[in-house]
């Protein structure tokens, strides 16, 4: 395997960074007035590929095009190397409902997918935007049908938590995260005299504003911390066509499960040591496969997916071949074990043109 130490940065990683880390500056003058905001941020990683007019996507939506390239030294004098972007962002992105006008009572399924869920619905989600808001603690209301499984399975979620080391050590973190049910939630708000349905509902408007609840909490933690090391596990099939082999198709499949208890290992041979295996066989096929691919296929096992996707996440932070060039990732997370079946089940439908693929071979 090739061991490659340079980070090329994609669209929407720096559009992630630009709108939900670093900080936004309006600039002043004539650019004030434009209908569109221009957002800046700092890389201090290479941007080759990146030029003036790219696109710039948040979650695989365009919201804007760059505008300008520069460097901190030039700008502001400053010796730190970084690179300033800045890009024009359609100010109409940051306008929007999440009730469908043409039904109030519904979602919009243009927005945010609807009653789907979506990253913004995912509890790691949750946690980061109460970090990035400075707030001193999150509590995230469970409900069963949208997370599709019940309380007993963060009840059980009691050992041992990991993340992705940062900077500052993860400090910025809230300093309490945790879940409650939703019943305690809707005591909670009656406690505190509001009505948690009535909020929950006027939340899907963007007439809402944040409601105080008036109410304290007096809580004490004592956390130990380690730092550990893990790993993804990544092989590699060449392309045989040299205009595309330094293009991608990655099938991946999480190798980790969750863990043990005083009884024993919790082997998760559905979830996942069959995806594990399925990404190990399809390899297989390939390596037989006449004529070979054309572009080159990555088979990467993850580790830490039952912590929060932490292998994925790592390798879309720090990719060993560019986001740029890589076209497609099939996630395998548990085969049917159950027999043949006439339906398949596509997860993110929508969100590329892979779906044109699966419906093709359904």
């Amino acid at each position: 395997m090739e061991n490659i130490s340079y980070f090329k940065i994609g669209l929407f990683v720096i559009c992630a960074i630009v709108i939900g880390v670093i900080g936004v500056v309006v600039l002043g003058g004539g650019k004030f007035f434009q209908k569109k905001n221009i957002i800046e941020t700092y890389i201090d990683e290479s941007v080759q590929g990146l030029d003036v007019g790219s696109p710039v996507k948040f979650r695989g939506v365009l919201v804007g095009n760059v505008e300008e390239i520069t460097l901190t030294g030039v700008e502001y004098g400053t010796r730190r190397g970084y690179v300033v972007v800045r890009a024009g962002i359609s100010r109409n992105v940051f306008q929007f409902s999440l009730a469908d006008p043409a039904n109030p009572g519904q979602l919009d399924p243009k927005v945010f997918g609807g009653r789907a869920m979506t990253y913004y619905g995912r509890w790691t989600y949750k946690y980061e935007i109460a970090a990035m808001k400075g707030a001193a603690g999150a509590l995230i209301v469970h409900e069963t049908v949208p997370a599709a499984y019940p309380f007993s399975v963060v009840q059980n979620k009691v050992g041992e938590q990991f993340d992705l080391v940062t900077p500052d050590r993860n400090m910025g973190r809230a300093s309490v995260e945790g879940w409650i049910t939703l019943d305690q939630a809707r005591k909670l708000f009656s406690f505190s005299g509001q009505d948690y349905d009535a909020l929950k509902a006027k939340a899907a408007t963007r007439e809402f504003t944040p409601v105080a609840l008036g109410t304290s909490a007096s809580m004490t933690i004592r956390n130990t911390l380690r730092r550990l090391d893990s790993q993804n596990v990544m092989g590699k099939i060449d392309g045989a066509d040299p205009a595309h082999k330094d293009e991608y198709v990655i099938y991946t499949a999480h190798w980790d499960h969750l863990g043990k208890s005083p009884d024993g290992i919790f082997h998760g041979a559905v979830d996942n040591a069959s995806g594990t295996g399925s990404i190990l066989e399809i390899a297989r096929a390939f390596m037989k496969t006449s004529p070979p691919p054309r572009r080159s296929i990555l088979f990467v096992s993850v580790t830490a997916e039952e912590q929060g996707l932490l292998g994925s996440e790592y390798y879309a932070i720090a990719p060993v071949y560019p986001l740029a060039k890589t076209l497609a990732n099939i996630n395998i997370d548990s085969i049917n074990v159950h027999g043949r079946t006439k339906d398949i089940t596509l997860v993110g439908y929508g969100a590329s043109e892979l779906d044109n693929y699966v419906r093709d071979a359904a």
